[in-house]
């Protein structure tokens, strides 16, 4: 399958956040946009096999995963960066997905597409409220380690809790992946969905860095719209 460097970004420019000489890395099969934004690895040899699939007594409160397809539930090898300030680039790139429940739920379960490229091998994963179409502040955080090779099919990190998070019907929330103290080297990245590569996926990114490559956005969280969306799956009662 055919895919570009850069994903189609529609509405806010992000690409215009970053100064183009924020760095370019082509290493061992990993290629990174001009910008630092997005990322492109070559598939590994090695597959990792699907996960955790059975999921048939939970409701599917957003889920762009390809659940029919166990060799196929995501895009292997092009994704948004996640990373910590002292990962190559030394820029701190976040991201997060918007998603708007049809109806009350109980989150139960995560269920993300991401891939480890380099440092540390974990990431914090969290339920925020919107903040004016932008995420906001975190209702629950989870610490993510041991993530699966970038460039594999089709593992994914998978979070549970019991207790649940209660969203309400036609609010806005968001999921969001991002670095802290414990793992600013940390390099890797959310893989892009397999099934809509048409439509826009109201998401958000987040880009910081003392050397001034994210001009005046440095720190903010921006919404954008992109395609195709990144891949994940929002399950629960």
């Amino acid at each position: 399958m055919n895919r570009t460097i850069e994903r189609v970004i529609v509405g806010v420019a992000l690409l215009l956040l970053v100064s183009v000489a924020a760095f370019t890395a082509s290493k061992n099969g990993v290629i990174v946009s001009d910008n630092g934004r997005t990322v492109m690895v070559k598939a590994r040899a090695q597959q990792a096999t699907a996960t955790d699939q059975s999921d048939a007594n939970l409701v599917k409160i957003y889920d762009n995963l390809g659940a029919a397809y166990p060799k196929g539930i995501y895009w292997c090898c092009e994704g948004a960066t996640i990373s910590g300030p002292n990962s190559p680039g030394n820029v701190e790139w976040w991201d997060g997905v918007a998603f708007t429940p049809s109806a009350n739920h109980v989150v139960t379960k995560i269920k993300l597409a991401l891939g480890y490229l380099g440092g540390t091998n974990e990431v914090i994963v969290s339920v925020n409220n919107d903040a004016n179409g932008i995420p906001g502040t975190a209702i629950k955080t989870w610490k993510v380690k041991n993530l699966v090779a970038g460039g594999t099919c089709c593992t994914v990190a998978v979070i549970t809790d019991q207790s649940g998070i209660a969203v309400t019907s036609g609010v806005q929330y968001w999921i969001t992946v991002n670095t802290n103290a414990d793992d600013k080297d940390a390099f890797l990245f959310w893989n892009v969905n397999d099934t809509d590569q048409i439509d826009p996926a109201p998401s958000a990114a987040r880009c910081y860095s003392t050397g001034g490559q994210c001009r005046q956005n440095n720190g903010k969280w921006v919404a954008v719209q992109q395609t195709p969306g990144l891949a994940l799956a929002v399950l629960g009662q």
